[in-house]
């Protein structure tokens, strides 16, 4: 931890950058069907049930159900009241008894059709060749068996890439999640829903996109890409703001089915930016029209997972939960592991973070766990102790700016400064949060706020930054350009070189915490000190540190309670206070949190 003396804060005069939200479990089972083409049989329902039973034994909390209903091409020539409804519906009425939650899984825009060389049924692509992606060549985005290297495509399954634009998908897609709502679906998960890019092809370029980009922007689309100058980055953006219509009208289509059922989007690009300009979807910019972000969080996935992080990739990984909790109000974590360990070290990094952790065996997301004993004691935990996370919000007196405009403009290079300051404020001990552009106003409720080489941002987020009344930190060449990155602005404020100097308060001081993760949040109990301990041996254990907490505080020595990830009951803390600081002592191993009452 830095030496350099800041004066302590109050934890009360801290003000939440983010909505309270709960945490849970997420495990996921298949329920494929072979033939859609006829009625369901008893068998199969029944199978079905005895499925959702395995789960219920496992102590489930949430039920990710993959039915197919729009992954594979039968799902849309045939009528899924034959088969798929009456599925959903035994699964539901199964796992409601057994009080499990159920979302169903729905392929936003990737269609695949199995046994490509031999089929005989009509294709899609055929049947509906106007619903198709197109890249800036004019060719569709529709790939034979073997051109993509996808894990879940087997040898013989072709797929094809699918535009949200294109009202007739759209609409057949919409009922589909409608109809699953009105049966009682408690979410619709939404995967992949991306403007696929893949080896230079850029998407969507059809004419529905045509149409729809010259109606809202006045440009016509930038089939020349970055040549195009303008209207590529005026593109760039409006690809997202096609994602937030879009998840509008489907959750206000699922909603008026049942008022009650979430919309999950699953995306990669918040872990990966340059995906999120690749593939057009910002989750920071969705946020507003969904219910829940699920994070699909692959880093050094190919490589082993988190059976080969090194200290640098722990950071990596606190780098980006911390932006997750700035892109989204509520966050899940689909963090592939692949053993008992290494995925107990995982959910414990994840739950510290206020994410909900999704056990699952990489490189899969359903059937499969990494060790059943190990699933069943997580999902117990989970279940009893998950209450001390709930309602939880993020509170610091730093605000660090994630600017999407910049990351499109730069192509993520803005992303670097940004994780250097991270960085910097872990090294020195302060708590931080992470603050996207969609939620630029809240940047008035910190002392501080830091833009990390942030080049160019909105007019919007310029307008919010320039009547900024704390101690505004700019960084390298921040705010030097206009909008669109056209013309020389004159910044704010001037650049500093070191931007954790110019801080001279904090509201928590961690003695022996060098290296350990912290993070602080609001709760009903009172406020939480969450530390991560990231230096973890070959068996993903944490040697025990012990650590003195210091905040401000004023009147009696407050009520501390301590709870150890995994732990079976919270234990009792001694606190006491002198001249308006509190002063806690605690050994921590894995992950702990303490909540000051």
């Amino acid at each position: 931890m830095t030496n350099t003396p800041r004066r302590l804060t109050r934890l009360d005069s801290l003000r939440p950058a983010n909505e309270p939200s709960d945490v849970t479990a997420i495990i996921g089972y298949g329920f494929k069907l072979d033939d859609v083409s006829r009625p369901i049989t008893a068998e199969t329902l029944e199978a079905a049930r005895a499925i959702v039973r395995r789960a219920a034994a496992e102590g489930a909390l949430w039920l990710d159900a993959d039915t197919g209903i729009t992954n594979i091409a039968d799902a849309f020539i045939y009528d899924p009241a034959l088969s798929y409804y009456p599925l959903a519906q035994a699964i539901l009425d199964e796992a409601h008894r057994a009080g499990i939650k159920v979302f169903f899984y729905l392929s936003g825009t990737e269609i695949e059709t199995p046994n490509a060389s031999t089929r005989a049924a009509p294709r899609l692509e055929d049947q509906h060749p106007d619903w198709l992606q197109v890249d800036q060549h004019g060719e569709p985005m529709v790939f034979k068996p073997g051109e993509l290297n996808l894990f879940w495509l087997d040898a013989d399954t072709a797929s094809a890439r699918l535009t949200p634009l294109a009202p007739g998908f759209r609409d057949a897609l919409f009922t589909r999640a409608a109809k699953l709502a009105e049966l009682g679906a408690d979410g619709i998960f939404v995967d992949v829903p991306y403007f696929f890019a893949h080896d230079g092809r850029w998407s969507d370029l059809s004419e529905h996109s045509a149409r729809a980009f010259k109606a809202d922007t006045g440009f016509d689309l930038p089939r020349n890409l970055h040549a195009d100058g303008q209207a590529w980055r005026v593109w760039l953006d409006w690809r997202h703001a096609v994602w937030r219509d879009y998840f509008a009208e489907l959750r206000a289509r699922v909603r008026a089915a049942n008022p009650d059922t979430l919309i999950i989007i699953e995306e990669v690009p918040g872990g990966a930016p340059l995906e999120a300009i690749y593939w057009g979807l910002d989750p920071a910019i969705a946020d507003a029209v969904i219910d829940v972000a699920a994070h699909e969080y692959d880093h050094k996935q190919d490589a082993g997972g988190a059976l080969v992080y090194e200290p640098a990739d722990w950071q990596h990984t606190r780098d980006v939960y911390k932006w997750y909790q700035g892109l989204n109000r509520v966050n899940w974590s689909l963090c592939y592991a692949t053993n008992a360990p290494d995925s107990r070290a995982l959910a414990a990094i994840t739950y510290a973070h206020q994410l909900s952790f999704w056990e699952t065996r990489a490189p899969g997301m359903v059937d499969a766990s990494v060790d059943p004993v190990w699933r069943r004691q997580l999902l117990a935990w989970v279940k009893q102790r998950g209450a001390a996370f709930n309602g939880a919000q993020p509170i610091a007196e730093i605000a660090v700016l994630y600017s999407g405009r910049a990351r499109n403009l730069s192509n993520a290079a803005s992303l670097a400064p940004l994780k250097e300051i991270q960085h910097a404020l872990d090294a020195a001990g302060l708590p931080y949060v992470v603050i996207a552009e969609p939620n630029i106003v809240r940047i008035h409720d910190f002392p501080y706020l830091i833009l990390p080489g942030v080049k160019s941002v909105t007019g919007a987020a310029r307008a919010e930054v320039e009547k900024y009344t704390g101690a505004l930190l700019l960084t390298g060449d921040s705010l030097t350009r206009d909008e669109w990155d056209e013309r020389d602005a004159r910044p704010p404020a001037l650049a500093v070189t070191d931007a954790v100097a110019r801080i001279t308060t904090t509201p928590i001081e961690v003695r022996g915490g060098d290296g350990l993760f912290v993070e602080l949040f609001r709760a009903a109990g009172g406020f939480q000190i969450r530390l991560f301990n990231p230096e973890l041996d070959a068996d993903f254990a944490a040697a025990p540190r012990a650590v003195t907490l210091r905040f401000g505080w004023d009147g009696p020595a407050p009520r501390v309670t301590q709870l150890d990830f995994m732990a079976d009951a919270p234990a009792e803390l001694r606190s006491a206070v002198t001249d308006g600081v509190a002063e806690v002592k605690a050994t921590i191993g894995l992950m702990t949190v303490i909540t000051v009452h």
